[in-house]
């Protein structure tokens, strides 16, 4: 049933120290939640473009406020997923150097 290879393989030494687990996993979930938030950014980037292209060709049908403060949005949003991307490479180098630290036959019998 079960036949795929593990998407993360570690071996932690038999210390009965469970802060490695804790401190990869807790790593491998800001990632993994940092990267969701990353792309939630995108997609509203995304809309607020296309917002940004219809105001732009169609300029009488939009609001003279949403036409001022659409780049605000958009610049904003811009700069959200920059920090979102570099918290997402910050612990995604933490949980990929705990993971080459604890690499199976790593371990001292």
């Amino acid at each position: 049933m079960f036949d795929r290879e593990p998407f993360i393989r570690f071996e932690v030494p038999v210390t009965g120290d469970d802060g490695v687990v804790n401190a990869i996993l807790e790593a491998h979930l800001q990632c993994e939640s940092l990267r969701t938030l990353r792309l939630s950014w995108v997609h509203v980037l995304a809309v607020l473009g296309g917002l940004m292209t219809v105001t732009i060709a169609f300029p009488a049908a939009a609001p003279p406020w949403l036409n001022a403060n659409l780049p605000l949005a958009w610049a904003l949003c811009c700069l959200g997923t920059v920090a979102t991307a570099i918290r997402e490479g910050v612990w995604s180098r933490r949980r990929n150097r705990l993971l080459a630290e604890h690499q199976p036959g790593d371990v001292a019998s």
